[in-house]
């Protein structure tokens, strides 16, 4: 169930809001810990405040409570996501290689721009994006002139490029749990940093032992003895 995502992007338009990817989930995928910078919002000209660590939180909490809905809630310098749902079991992980920030909200951007006020808008499912950048604030509040700076603007030109691995989980896997049952000729223990067989093996045969994401991770042959 593992996918890597490649994602490249060439810009179209002088004015972009942003560069990514999103991913509608259900709303029931409301725990988040996450590796980027936090633990509240930033964006590419403003993050001095936000500090690159591990963070535990909830979509709903990840929602700012503005004069007027508004997009919010973007994480740069991502490195790696967990969405956990607890109602199911299940957990979907997220590692992220190169340039990568993400958004967190069960509201789509797209339509809450349509809204006054926050408590118009009914959560819904969780809208995840995993950008390449996303435009900086600038202060435009402050008057003309004083909106996003050129450097915190998204590209205009060119082709750019980041890397997710996704993987599913059961909250409840351990790997072990999962073993295939050899028969009962073929006795397994699984010991504090090692798994040992016993019974009747032939020489040559190989085993291995995988963790969750389908990596090999110990490998044994079987002698002649």
């Amino acid at each position: 169930g593992t996918i890597d995502l490649q994602c490249t992007y060439k810009p179209q338009t002088s004015d972009l809001r942003r560069l990514g990817t999103r991913f509608v989930l259900p709303a029931t995928f409301e725990q988040a810990s996450y590796y980027a910078r936090g633990p509240w919002d930033c964006y590419v000209d403003r993050y001095d405040a936000a500090f690159l660590g591990r963070y535990q939180t909830t979509v709903t909490d990840m929602f700012e409570l503005t004069a007027r809905p508004q997009t919010c809630g973007n994480r740069i310098d991502l490195r790696e996501l967990t969405l956990a749902d607890s109602t199911n079991g299940l957990q979907l992980h997220v590692k992220a290689q190169g340039q990568a920030a993400f958004q967190l909200l069960h509201y789509d951007d797209s339509k809450m721009s349509a809204f006054k006020h926050c408590w118009d808008i009914a959560p819904g499912n969780v809208y995840l994006h995993l950008d390449y950048m996303q435009k900086g604030l600038g202060n435009g509040s402050c008057g003309q002139g004083t909106g996003t700076l050129d450097e915190y603007l998204c590209p205009r030109k060119g082709t750019y490029t980041n890397t997710f691995r996704i993987r599913p989980e059961s909250i409840t896997a351990t790997g072990v749990q999962q073993a295939t049952d050899p028969g009962s000729a073929l006795q397994i223990a699984v010991l504090p940093g090692q798994v040992v067989c016993r019974g009747p093996i032939e020489a040559g045969t190989v085993m291995q032992v995988f963790d969750l994401g389908g990596s090999v991770v110990a490998r044994a042959e079987a002698s002649g003895e």
